[in-house]
């Protein structure tokens, strides 16, 4: 039997930074204040949720305090979620570094890491 699980070590601090790697990451269907579906037809209600095609299973976030934890089915592919933490994270980044007037240049390497670079 499977369960959510809560990822509070994903470290999300915004979610439009987090709606904005779902988008990246080519997920059409995200929604505020909705459910995502679990195991055995379970849901549970999330800041935002995120629709995963070809799945029985959906990912999302709850607010927890001043962060936001990453709730989904245990079910649900690791790969997904790690890269839906690093591209949140890489948009928070470029999101505060752009207020200060830096300007950023990411480079993604053939093993899926991330390079910024800022300038002014």
């Amino acid at each position: 039997m499977s369960h959510f699980t809560k990822v509070s070590t994903a470290n999300i601090v915004s979610k439009d930074s987090f709606i904005a790697a779902c988008k990246e990451l080519g997920y059409k269907d995200i929604k505020e204040n909705a459910p995502i579906r679990g195991w055995s037809g379970r849901t549970t209600q999330c800041d935002v949720a995120v629709t995963v095609p070809n799945s029985k299973y959906d990912f999302g976030i709850q607010k927890n305090g001043s962060r936001f934890d990453l709730i989904a089915e245990d079910f649900l592919d690791r790969k997904i979620l790690g890269r839906v933490v690093q591209m949140t994270t890489k948009h928070t980044i470029l999101a505060q570094y752009r207020l200060k007037g830096f300007i950023a240049r990411v480079t993604e390497k053939a093993d899926q890491s991330l390079h910024i670079t800022l300038t002014r």
